[in-house]
């Protein structure tokens, strides 16, 4: 069996006296592809944000590459892409390259084992693994929202995560700029083994590389393993994603 790569055990978490979390259980294991889905308020972002420390359970158990998260000191691992809105100004002065660069730098200052020395080379691949080569010497601000998300993903993937963990990547972004990103991610996790946990309210884009699915509903987690079950799940969001699956 794959080794754990994220780990919940009997998570709760309430904002106030609205309980959002009740009792979660989930395991990701190494190399999987996870869906998360869930109506508008249900707590996927806040799913995500419990597993990346952004938020603190009032109760349970989280593990991340097998480390208690109130241990877990190997950031450079994990790659988050939170939501694109509140992730970073588009019109801040920098380069594609300046921005890929630049994270990476901070990511090495803060880890032992990222070597400052190999940034070129980690900035060159990242840049070419989301196809913006050509465009490194371009201002962030004068790219596509499908280009800039890409750029999001290279700050992401330069310090070489094992697992990545995304919210709502796909918002705001053209159906052919959805098509490049996932094909990114297709080859992100089949070809270079990373894991992936992708929090969605359109499933539909991806419903053919995920292999578990997690759907959130009244504060409860149900998981589901088999490809059978998976077309079961997306089936009816496919008719009522317009209505039911909203962006948190």
């Amino acid at each position: 069996m794959n080794n754990v790569a994220i780990e919940l055990h009997d998570v709760h978490f309430s904002y106030g006296h609205h309980q959002i979390l009740k009792g979660v259980d989930l395991k990701v294991y190494s190399g999987d592809f996870v869906g998360v889905i869930g109506a508008n308020g249900s707590g996927k972002s806040t799913l995500i944000k419990i597993i990346v420390g952004l938020l603190k359970p009032q109760s349970g158990l989280v593990k991340l590459l097998g480390k208690d998260l109130a241990h877990f000191n190997e950031w450079h691992r994990i790659g988050y892409l939170s939501q694109k809105a509140s992730f970073f100004n588009p019109s801040f002065p920098a380069t594609v390259q300046e921005i890929v660069r630049n994270h990476f730098l901070v990511q090495a200052s803060l880890s032992r084992k990222l070597d400052q020395s190999g940034a070129k080379t980690k900035v060159e691949r990242a840049l070419a693994l989301t196809g913006l080569s050509g465009l490194r010497h371009q201002m962030v601000g004068e790219l596509s929202g499908g280009q800039q998300q890409r750029v999001f993903l290279a700050r992401v993937l330069v310090s070489e995560p094992e697992i990545l963990l995304l919210d709502e990547p796909l918002v705001g972004i053209d159906a052919g700029s959805q098509e490049l990103f996932c094909s990114s991610l297709e080859y992100f996790n089949r070809e270079l083994g990373i894991t992936v946990l992708m929090v969605t309210h359109n499933p539909e884009p991806v419903a053919d590389l995920i292999n578990r699915l997690a759907c959130l509903e009244e504060g409860h987690l149900f998981v589901h393993d088999s490809p059978e079950e998976i077309k079961h799940e997306l089936q009816p969001h496919r008719h009522v994603k317009q209505t039911m699956f909203l962006q948190p």
